[in-house]
């Protein structure tokens, strides 16, 4: 589902889950940098919040998880290689699961740091919206 999604198209992005946990690969190229030539911070927010929101979605099996809040802090530029974003549910209670994210450049360093509220949506998680396991 989430490598057929058309978003994910242009920039083919890596999923992989597990329980309580998702890693999010992205290869960087040019045609993703600002003006001044380094990752477009959006890049940043995309593989931190995807990362947070599939390790909560590890955990809800019947239905798409909604973002309610996402914060990011950007902590240095990247301009090659592949960025990697690891998100972790740090609290899954009734209606909200709190979900953070560390993204780190092909070296391993951290370049961003995010967390996020996320809550079940009312989108089942069936094959007509491309739903695999």
């Amino acid at each position: 589902m989430y490598r057929a999604a058309p978003c994910n198209k242009a920039d083919a992005p890596d999923l992989s889950v597990y329980k309580g946990k998702a890693l999010v690969t992205i290869t960087v190229r040019p045609h993703m940098f600002h003006a001044a030539g380094a990752l477009h911070d959006s890049y940043y927010f995309r593989g931190m919040e995807d990362a947070a929101r599939y390790a909560v979605g590890s955990l809800v099996t019947d239905c798409l998880v909604s973002a309610i809040s996402f914060s990011c802090y950007i902590l240095r530029a990247v301009t090659s290689g592949v960025i990697t974003a690891e998100g972790v549910v740090k609290s899954a209670g009734k209606e909200i699961y709190i979900s953070e994210a560390v993204l780190s450049d092909s070296s391993g360093e951290p370049v961003g740091r995010g967390s996020g509220a996320f809550a079940r949506s009312a989108i089942k998680l069936v094959p007509e919206i491309g739903y695999q396991i």
